[in-house]
């Protein structure tokens, strides 16, 4: 199996946690009528926990790369799950947590494909 770099993936979870709060800012902001002021505010108090908790879990994901899949998936969505919740009942916000659930399950999801070892190709030999 190939190794997937610690790095590597670190960035890649931060990028999917970047997209993710993008894409719950922007609903949230459409769904309430509150427009683009809405949208600002709910990025700006959600980025640095999503960034934070988007960088660990791809390092995370990386460190267990060669695990079964359905560690994987539990280890990374659980706690981004669980950040999410914490974020929602702390701005008091719980009764659209299952809306942000969804784009969160789903980045967590990707984030587990993108950083699963991949099985190493042998070489061919032509005789």
């Amino acid at each position: 199996m190939a190794a997937v770099p610690k790095l590597g993936a670190a960035g890649y979870g931060g990028m999917i946690a970047f997209c993710n709060t993008l894409f719950i800012a922007s609903a949230m902001g459409i769904y309430w009528n509150g427009g683009f002021f809405l949208s600002i505010v709910v990025f700006l108090c959600g980025i640095v926990p999503g960034l934070i908790t988007g960088v660990a879990l791809g390092a995370l994901g990386a460190g267990l790369a060669e695990r079964p899949v359905w560690l994987r998936r539990l280890a990374i969505g659980g706690p981004a799950i669980g950040v999410l919740l914490g974020l929602a009942a702390f701005f008091g916000v719980t009764h659209v947590f299952m809306l942000a659930v969804i784009p969160t399950l789903v980045s967590a999801l990707v984030l587990e494909r993108g950083t699963r070892a991949r099985p190493s190709v042998p070489v061919a030999i032509l005789k």
